[in-house]
């Protein structure tokens, strides 16, 4: 069986986790919201949209903030398993 200390610290760890991911997602969508308008005048509304640098752009982006909320749902569920 696990002592007291050890299971201290792992929920310890866990909690850092917890905040460490919340703040990343936080800080993520932060960033995206002050540049939103500069995106969609440099990225969207350049012209084509389907051209090679809104692809890059698009695939370079997205995929990370849907990892990053996923993570954090996993890690920090909105609700409790019954």
């Amino acid at each position: 069986m696990a002592s007291i200390g050890s299971m201290a610290d792992v929920l310890s760890s866990l909690f850092t986790t917890t905040y460490c991911t919340n703040t990343a997602l936080t800080i993520l969508f932060y960033d995206w919201l002050l540049c939103l308008d500069q995106e969609i005048a440099c990225v969207w509304k350049a012209g084509d949209i389907f051209n090679a640098g809104s692809l890059v752009y698009a695939l370079s982006r997205f995929p990370l903030m849907l990892g990053m909320i996923f993570t954090t749902a996993t890690i920090f569920p909105l609700s409790a398993p019954r």
